[in-house]
C-alpha cells in the first residue's frame, strides 16, 4: 500500500477510538474461582485429602483478579499520535511512527489454530522480553485483547489508523 497526499478510504476513520475490554470476564472469573474453591472443600471434607485447602487457594485467587477486571478492565485507545494499551491498570503507549504494520500470530495447538492475537514490532521497547517475544511470534507486543473485536477486523483497524498517521506525516513533511 503506498503512501499518498490523498486517500479517501481514510475520510470516515474517527480522529479517536476506544475499545475495551468486557467486565464479563472479571464476573465469570469470579464465579468460576468461587465455584472450583467450594468444590475443592467440600471434596476435600468428604474425602479427607490432603491437598484440598491448596486447590481452594489457587482457585479462590481468581477472585480479586476478577475484581480487578471489573474495576480496571482493559482499553485500547487509537488516535492519530499512536495507541495506548491499557491492562490490569498498566497503560503503554506507541507512537504509529514507532510501530511496524500490525499481523496476526495464531497460536496453534495439534496443527490447529486455537487463538488469534494481534502483534507489532516498535523501536520503543528493547528488553529481553520484546525479544523474546519477537522470536515467538514475529512481533515485539501482542495486544492483551481483541477487545470483543475479531483479530483480523482490528489488525485492520489498527492498519487503518497507522497508515492515516504516516500519510499525514507525509502530507505535512514532518519525518518519522
Amino acid at each position: 500500500m503506498s503512501i499518498g497526499a490523498s486517500d479517501e478510504r481514510f475520510d470516515d476513520l474517527p480522529d479517536e477510538v476506544v475499545l475495551k475490554n468486557s467486565r464479563w470476564r472479571g464476573v465469570l472469573l469470579i464465579f468460576a474461582g468461587t465455584a472450583m474453591s467450594a468444590l475443592a472443600v467440600w471434596y476435600g471434607q468428604a474425602e479427607q485429602a490432603w491437598w484440598a485447602p491448596v486447590v481452594a487457594v489457587f482457585f479462590a485467587l481468581g477472585v480479586p483478579s476478577g475484581v480487578v477486571f471489573i474495576f480496571l478492565p482493559g482499553h485500547l485507545r487509537l488516535d492519530r499520535q499512536g495507541l495506548e494499551q491499557r491492562s490490569i491498570g498498566v497503560n503503554e503507549r506507541y507512537d504509529w511512527s514507532t510501530t511496524s504494520a500490525f499481523g496476526l500470530w495464531r497460536q496453534t495447538k495439534y496443527g490447529v489454530a486455537v487463538s488469534r492475537t494481534v502483534v507489532f514490532e516498535t523501536t520503543q521497547r528493547t528488553d529481553m522480553l520484546s525479544k523474546a517475544v519477537a522470536k515467538l511470534t514475529g512481533g515485539s507486543v501482542l495486544l492483551a485483547s481483541t477487545y470483543g473485536m475479531k483479530a483480523q477486523q482490528l489488525c485492520d483497524l489498527l492498519n487503518a489508523f497507522r497508515q492515516r498517521a504516516l500519510q499525514d506525516a507525509v502530507a505535512t513533511g514532518v519525518p518519522d
